[in-house]
């Protein structure tokens, strides 16, 4: 089906100390997006705008933001998103925030947030940009999702609202939030598949050379790299060995015999260190693998067996017990 393409004024909000990847990948994907439509002949979808309370500001690795439009009204008539980036954690605490976060807080409550709901009006968060949504009430009984290290101070500034964990990204009505930076870029391809269709998206995605498009049931952190906060050298030797080859037959001995200790000590030393058992991180990286084969278009029994699994029924099993559903959806 085509898509009836609409120009969207996208509206890059920029505080102080503003996270320069948490603006650049959405706005890039934007941009790309208008590219790839200027050359089949149609016309550009996005407006790409970037506003502040004041005229510059500098941005968290020192690098100016200048020539910035003040904070716009909002012409509930036009389409408008309005994309809120992060900034470091620590500068998120209300009692610290600077006269302009102030403004721009005030701006969201008193001009954007009346017109949430109208059908014209999206807000689009990015990593913690989130909890300036949050302070704003913007979430108020939507869903929603930010970086796994802030779900905590989210949960505090939108306590109505249904924070998710663990996703690249949640769109609900007139939201969107991602988990990090990285996730904008997948966020920022998912509203262009949503507003200019699936075939554009797909361009954007070749000319970024982004390897796989992340989708919003997704995890925010891959197994690979879940439970690797920890300074032991011998889980980590296991953990390096499973993850470059889940399809190996990794039974409680052969795990042992590499981390040259016993069945039980290595139990002993997983839990202390992940949390969890070693077959538990074999099975959560052997879906890993699995799930990346299904979305290259493998098929379940493909997938089993790449990812390790001795049976099509085991993997399915494991399958639900991480995401409660079948590998079909």
């Amino acid at each position: 089906m085509t898509k009836v393409i609409t120009t969207i004024d996208v509206l890059f909000v920029v505080e102080p100390n503003a996270l320069l990847l948490d603006l650049a990948g959405p706005a890039e994907a934007f941009r790309i997006a208008n590219s790839h439509l200027r050359s089949t002949g149609e016309l550009e979808c996005f407006r790409l705008r970037f506003v502040s309370a004041q005229t510059s500001q500098v941005s968290s690795i020192g690098s100016t933001f200048g020539d910035l439009e003040p904070l716009p009204r909002i012409d509930p008539t036009k389409q408008t998103w309005v994309v809120l980036v992060g900034k470091p954690t620590a500068m998120y605490s209300l009692s610290g925030l600077s006269p302009i976060d102030h403004s721009v807080l005030a701006w969201l409550r008193q001009d954007v947030a009346a017109h949430i709901g109208s059908g014209t009006v999206r807000i689009v968060t990015i990593c913690e940009g989130a909890l300036v949504a949050a302070q704003a009430g913007l979430f108020d009984g939507l869903a929603c999702t930010t970086h796994h290290e802030v779900l905590g101070a989210l949960r505090t500034y939108a306590p109505t609202a249904r924070v998710v964990e663990n996703r690249v990204y949640v769109i609900d009505g007139p939201v969107a939030s991602c988990a990090g930076a990285a996730a904008g870029l997948d966020l920022g391809l998912a509203l262009v598949a949503q507003q200019c269709g699936e075939a554009i998206a797909a361009k954007v995605a070749v000319t970024l050379n982004v390897y796989i498009r992340r989708g919003p049931n997704d995890p925010e952190v891959s197994p690979m790299l879940r439970y690797r906060n920890h300074l032991s050298s011998i889980v980590h030797r296991v953990q390096d060995a499973v993850s470059s080859a889940p399809e190996q037959a990794w039974t409680a001995s052969t795990l042992a015999e590499l981390a040259a200790t016993s069945t039980r000590h290595l139990d002993r030393l997983f839990v202390e260190h992940t949390g969890v058992l070693p077959r538990l991180f074999v099975q959560s990286v052997r879906v890993e693998r699995a799930r990346i084969m299904l979305k290259s278009g493998a098929t379940v029994t493909e997938a089993a067996t790449g990812g390790g699994f001795s049976s099509d029924q085991q993997f399915r099993r494991a399958w639900h017990q991480t995401f409660g559903c079948a590998p079909s959806q």
